[in-house]
């Protein structure tokens, strides 16, 4: 009888954190294995609707953990960037102080920023509206942070999911864990697709971390689900913002700001659920978003509104980042990270790395690592539709060339279905929201293996109705 496969770490879930994590412990040495209940990276949750701007944590508690695990994570990215050749637009940001009470409290905001290592500054009304003439008038001051920054949410898990796979890590998607036990020192996972080993299990579970973390503990913590809403206005309306504007801390505003992909955003318009699995969108609540958009930036108000979508992230009660190691039970939590974004989940992967390194498995780091380079999707650097030779372009909104296309079935980890596509290539995410994407569709038949279930149109499968201009 075969002898089965014992990893030295199962990382659980597949979103940013997951992948990170994977990536950190293949790169130190271990056997990895990652299962995801979805037919991709980033599939579902928090990660896939990441609003995609790294923070700086000049607003985090000073003596939490989340603050130094971002802080962990932003040296992380400095250090990857340039290898995988990931993107990143440095908008800064302002937080305007609109009212008396809200211009008393910017010195504070100001101390605390400098406290926890942001670069940052105090600028008085005039100054506000030089920078961002857009906004509505009347601001009495900000603060200016000048370490905040927009980038691709997805395409630097993607890089860190490819390096992992490209040094042996084992990704299995539609791999949902239901039962677990640990027997000799080995967790002994049963999911939807056969039985999984491994002596350490990483819980990177997003919104299902609790519901995991019941195999090794019941009743560890609950998670209350988290509904954010986010609009994102068409390319044109780019001119219109240069900086990420911010709400004041406490005064439940919304924030607007440039994405990497030449849209403005806003949002989070954010509700508390009861189904954790519930991600649509709700009309009401989009219009209302809309108009506090408009409130913040007026000239929002013309502009046409390419999409509006939902992402679901837990919470817990302190809003605090979870990350605990149980070395008796061969297990690592982490959750609550939602709020702190991709440098979070570089800062949490760092600290599992170093977890599994002290307590479970001596480290013998991979001596050269291969560093893949992930699709170009920045609306301000060199794409490939500008090479003198593109060849076809197959999206016309988004300026997607067919060698995209077809180069992403061809990377370590292919798209497992036609969201992953989208967020490879942004193929289908443009302004027609994929009523022109007829060819992608033909080109899909012949390149997916197997091949991704497609119903004509494509713009079928997760479109948004727009506002007409």
């Amino acid at each position: 009888m075969k002898k089965p496969v014992i990893h030295d770490a199962v990382v659980i879930g597949a979103g940013a954190a997951g992948c990170a994590v994977a990536q950190a412990l293949t790169l130190a040495g271990a056997d990895v294995c990652v299962v995801e209940a979805g037919a991709d990276i980033l599939a579902a949750g928090a990660s896939k609707g990441d609003p995609g701007i790294l923070r700086s944590g000049f607003d985090l508690p000073l003596q939490g953990r989340s603050l130094a695990c971002v802080r962990k994570g932003r040296a992380v990215f400095a250090a990857i960037k340039d290898r995988f050749q990931l993107p990143l637009l440095a908008t800064r940001a302002l937080v305007p102080a609109a009212t008396p009470e809200q211009a008393a409290s910017l010195p504070n905001l100001l101390e605390q920023a400098l406290a926890a290592g942001a670069t940052a500054s105090l600028v008085d009304g005039p100054a506000v509206q030089a920078l961002e003439p857009g906004l509505t008038p009347g601001a009495l001051g900000a603060l200016l942070v000048e370490d905040e920054a927009v980038v691709d949410p997805w395409s630097t898990p993607l890089a860190l999911a490819w390096q992992a796979s490209l040094h042996g890590a084992d990704f299995r998607f539609l791999t949902a864990v239901k039962d677990g036990q640990r027997e000799d020192g080995v967790w002994v996972l049963h999911t939807s697709r056969g039985t999984v080993r491994g002596r350490v299990v990483v819980n990177c579970a997003g919104m299902q971390a609790d519901v995991v973390e019941a195999l090794r503990q019941s009743g560890a913590f609950h998670q209350t689900p988290r509904k954010e809403q986010y609009l994102c206005f068409a390319k044109n309306a780019a001119r219109l913002l240069k900086h990420i504007v911010l709400p004041f801390p406490g005064f439940g505003d919304v924030a607007v700001f440039p994405s990497i992909f030449g849209n403005v955003m806003a949002g989070p318009y954010t509700t508390t659920v009861k189904d954790r699995g519930n991600a649509e969108t709700a009309a009401k609540q989009l219009t209302r978003l809309e108009r506090l958009a408009a409130a913040r930036l007026p000239a929002l108000a013309g502009e046409e509104v390419l999409a509006g979508y939902a992402r679901v992230r837990p919470a817990n009660l302190s809003e605090e980042l979870l990350f605990e190691v149980d070395t008796d039970a061969g297990w690592i939590t982490i959750a609550g990270i939602a709020t702190l974004g991709l440098a979070g989940a570089l800062g949490v992967a760092a600290m599992a790395a170093e977890a599994v390194a002290e307590h479970f498995k001596p480290a013998r780091p991979v001596a050269n690592p291969q560093w893949p380079v992930v699709p170009m999707l920045a609306e301000h650097l060199h794409r490939p539709w500008q090479q003198r030779t593109p060849g076809d372009i197959v999206c016309h909104c988004e300026r997607v060339t067919q060698a995209e296309i077809e180069a992403t079935f061809a990377s370590p980890l292919p798209p497992g279905d036609l969201h992953g596509l989208k967020r490879r290539t942004r193929a289908g995410m443009g302004l027609c929201q994929g009523d022109g994407c007829a060819h992608v569709t033909t080109m899909l038949a012949g390149l997916a293996k197997p091949p991704l279930r497609v119903k004509p149109p494509y713009a079928s499968l997760e479109k948004t109705p727009r506002k007409k201009a």
